[in-house]
């Protein structure tokens, strides 16, 4: 199993992103803020997998399954409604899809969304 550093080291974005999805699918521990993160507000069910340098944002239809829905530069995501206007794209691309409700898990607690 690949492992990705937290801040990416050497790895150009694309790559960190691609490390970081295969870690998630491979098993890897995201049990840390440093690595997956419930964002406010809460009733959006948005969910955030980070790197050094990007930031993943999905949601969570049911345990261990992960749907990344849109992503962005660290330093992007992090300027004044950033992240705002990244969860409300999630929330739409997730509203258009034609999913069995709920839409996603309804928890912030990381143990109802993934193992380990």
């Amino acid at each position: 199993m690949i492992k990705a550093t937290m801040w990416g080291g050497d790895l150009p974005a694309v790559e960190q992103a691609a490390v970081t999805l295969a870690d998630f699918v491979g098993g890897a521990r995201f049990d840390h803020p440093s690595r997956i993160r419930y964002l406010k507000p809460k009733e959006s069910g948005v969910w955030e997998l980070k790197t050094g340098d990007l930031r993943i944002f999905g949601w969570f239809p049911s345990h261990d399954c992960f749907v990344a829905a849109n992503g962005a530069d660290a330093y992007d995501a992090k300027q004044p409604g950033g992240y705002a206007a990244l969860i409300r794209g999630v929330v739409k691309c997730r509203e258009r899809l034609n999913l069995d409700e709920p839409k996603f898990v309804q928890s912030t607690e990381l143990r109802d969304v993934i193992s380990g």
